[in-house]
């Protein structure tokens, strides 16, 4: 089931409101119709499943049939501890880590480690 994401001015008591490029994806793309179900996802966290109810150019409007009980974080903590690399290779480790959930990084000056951290710091100020 396809999740689009609804900001908050699209939400109602028991309808969502969809405008934008999502609109264009539903109505062209998946060629949708009325009556299809969709996951719409709040800004807060939350996410229900919705029926489509009218679909025009401009916005689709969609009915809130059940609010999902999601849990989204890792039931583990995971702290990834890394030696310093050379060049900017420590900011692909933080935005992949991160894109996997990891909870903490521990970045270290290691025994065999080229880079120096006082002049790593001072590059990136």
């Amino acid at each position: 089931m396809q999740r689009y994401f609804v900001s908050e001015t699209g939400w109602g008591t028991n309808e969502v409101t969809i405008l934008g490029e999502d609109v264009h994806h539903i109505n062209r793309v998946m060629r949708y119709k009325e009556g299809t179900n969709i996951i719409c996802n709040h800004p807060d966290g939350r996410a229900a499943i919705c029926e489509l109810l009218v679909i025009t150019a401009d916005s689709v409007q969609a009915e809130i049939k059940q609010w999902l009980n999601e849990n989204v974080e890792l039931p583990i903590q995971v702290t990834v501890a890394q030696g310093l690399p050379k060049g900017d290779k420590l900011e692909l480790i933080l935005q992949k880590g991160t894109e996997l959930g990891a909870f903490a990084f521990i970045p270290f000056q290691a025994e065999r480690s080229i880079v120096n951290w006082d002049k790593k710091s001072k590059k990136k100020s």
